[in-house]
């Protein structure tokens, strides 16, 4: 178009021009109108005939270039088509190759309707379903009814990333036949023609999961064999624990029992052996309380000689009767729920009492009353029956021996009939208080007493009256002298007292008080009215004014007791100090 108007304008200018020249010759202007012919030809052939044909030209030129440039796409399409088709017939060999001899069960099933696309031999032979009866069924007629809605609940996940992870796991399928078998599954999802479906790999591990099973049977019953076992070893460790404390409870109640009785054993009297088991008790029973109670012959009567624990300590008398234990010669148990009586003499409410009787040698010397609180155990209880048993029998003897020691020291040292000690243990205890005052320079007054006319009251009223008056003068004695001051029966009717650091004076003094305290005393003057007035006669010595012996004292005071009977008796005499004293005549400060 720009070329068309660019030449119209050059024809237009060069028509112009000539039009301006002057005439021309006619060869020149023949020139001038032939070019100018071709000046006016030139555009219509341009407009008309070259324009056209170079356009077609320059199309022509422009389709071969792009037949060429199509031709070498179309050539290398069919390059990589070719080389594709030849990739993809390799690949379709390889997951054959993979698919149909994979030792493992595999199949491809639809997402949507759950149908088997494809299977391999494997999951054939495998499962026992023919190829045709695999594709003519789905997934969950391999899957037990109750699997079923898990199965689609993992399902139901899987397309919103392609990626079956739920699905994996170990599932339950059925063979042909109904057989159950467990199975680990590998799967994703892959577009199968022009589906949407997942490929599946199937591993068999039913045996594992057998011997998984079984292992964890095993597991199970070892851990319960192990719990029960554990258990059993708890047990019998509890066990063990108590009866350890139980064997070392009895260990230690047998030491208690062993230390007391070896107490017991060095008790001179029976006051010391309630003072050891008031110590002992408290420990072999800390937890009760209780008391012990012993029978007094004389009355007929249990009094209380021990209390420990929380008890009322009133020292009331307790009569033999009230006590069933001791007048069934047995231990005797009160318990509320129980039925055997309640001794009288308990009065604890809510409590398990258990009475012994304390026997030894065929002689009830006592109870043991224990109170036991009602929420101990039956094994505690038993315990402590059979303890309170052997302390009964061991406190028996000792008691039976501790009076039997006391009764044969009684017997050694004192006079049967009056009380009083005897001569063997006066002229012992004389002579160590003569040694005594010769190192402390002090003095001992001696009293001798004769009953005047006493053989008068034998042969007048009997022997019986006789021994009935000299055991009232020997409880009227008895009462008449100092605490330091020791009163024995000499012989017959005859007396002696023995007054340590006091002189010949203060011993006379004394022997007139009791001479008239004597006349003065109420000694049932109605039975010894026969015989008339009973009086005594005294003689006194002292050491060592009289003698530096024994034998020198005791014949002092004798002589003085004759002189005073025949003086006409009912009064006191003083011994003489004889000329041949030693002691006198030394002018000791004695």
């Amino acid at each position: 178009m720009i070329t068309g108007v660019s030449i119209f304008i050059a024809e237009a200018l060069v028509m112009l021009f000539l039009s301006l020249l002057p005439e021309l010759p006619p060869l020149i202007e023949a020139i001038v109108d032939s070019v100018s012919l071709s000046l006016f030809v030139f555009p219509v052939l341009y407009f008309f005939l070259f324009r056209p044909m170079l356009r077609q030209i320059n199309i022509q030129m422009k389709t071969e270039e792009e037949l060429k440039r199509s031709k070498s796409e179309l050539e290398t399409k069919i390059s990589e088509l070719v080389f594709a088709q030849k990739t993809l017939h390799e690949s379709e060999g390889q997951y054959k190759l993979l698919f149909d001899q994979n030792p493992n069960p595999m199949w491809i099933f639809d997402l949507e309707t759950l149908n088997f696309l494809l299977v391999n031999d494997a999951a054939i032979k495998h499962y026992g379903y023919s190829r045709e009866e695999f594709l003519s069924m789905t997934l969950k007629d391999i899957r037990p009814e109750e699997d079923i809605p898990l199965l689609l609940d993992s399902l139901s996940k899987a397309p919103i990333n392609d990626y079956l992870n739920n699905f994996r796991g170990t599932w339950r399928h059925i063979k042909k036949g109904g057989m159950i078998i467990f199975v680990d599954i590998i799967a994703d999802v892959l577009e199968f023609k022009g589906r949407k479906a997942a490929i599946v790999v199937v591993k068999d591990v039913t045996n594992r999961k057998q011997a998984e099973e079984e292992l964890q049977k095993t597991k199970s019953e070892l851990e319960v064999l192990v719990a029960e076992r554990t258990r059993e070893l708890q047990t019998a460790n509890i066990e063990l624990l108590v009866r350890t404390e139980v064997l070392e409870q009895r260990n230690r109640e047998i030491n208690l029992l062993s230390e007391m009785n070896s107490l017991h054993q060095v008790c001179n009297t029976t006051e010391e052996a309630y003072t050891v088991m008031a110590k002992y008790l408290e420990q072999l029973f800390p937890e009760d309380c209780g008391e012990l109670l012993i029978l007094n012959t004389i009355t007929n009567m249990l009094e209380p000689a021990i209390f420990w624990g929380n008890i009322d300590k009133v020292c009331n008398t307790v009569s033999v009767k009230d006590c069933w234990a001791l007048r069934r010669g047995q231990m005797h148990i009160y318990t509320r729920d129980g039925i055997d009586l309640k001794c009288k003499h308990s009065n604890s409410i809510g409590e398990i009492n258990i009475c012994l009787p304390m026997i030894a040698q065929g002689e009830a010397l006592g109870i043991i009353h224990l109170m036991v609180p009602s929420a101990v155990s039956d094994d505690v209880l038993a315990n402590k029956k059979q303890l309170a048993l052997s302390l009964a029998e061991q406190i028996s003897l000792s008691l039976s021996n501790i009076r039997l020691r006391e009764t044969l020291r009684t017997m050694s040292i004192r006079d049967s009939l009056t009380g009083l000690y005897n001569r063997l243990y006066m002229e012992e205890f004389f002579k160590q208080e003569i040694h005594r005052a010769y190192r402390k320079g002090t003095s001992i007054g001696v009293i001798i007493i004769d009953i005047d006319h006493f053989k008068r009251v034998n042969d007048t009223l009997g022997h019986d009256a006789g021994d009935m008056l000299l055991a009232k003068i020997g409880k009227f004695l008895h009462r008449s002298i100092r605490e330091s001051d020791i009163v024995c029966r000499f012989g017959g009717e005859e007396f002696v007292i023995i007054m340590p650091e006091a002189t010949v004076e203060v011993a006379a003094g004394r022997a007139q008080e009791l001479r008239k305290s004597f006349k003065l005393s109420n000694l049932d003057y109605e039975s010894l009215l026969p015989v008339g007035e009973i009086t005594i006669s005294l003689g006194v010595s002292a050491f060592p004014r009289n003698g530096l012996t024994a034998e020198a004292i005791f014949k002092a005071a004798d002589d003085a007791l004759y002189e005073a009977k025949d003086s006409g008796r009912d009064r006191v005499c003083v011994a003489k100090v004889r000329e041949n004293n030693p002691a006198v005549n030394s002018g000791s400060s004695i």
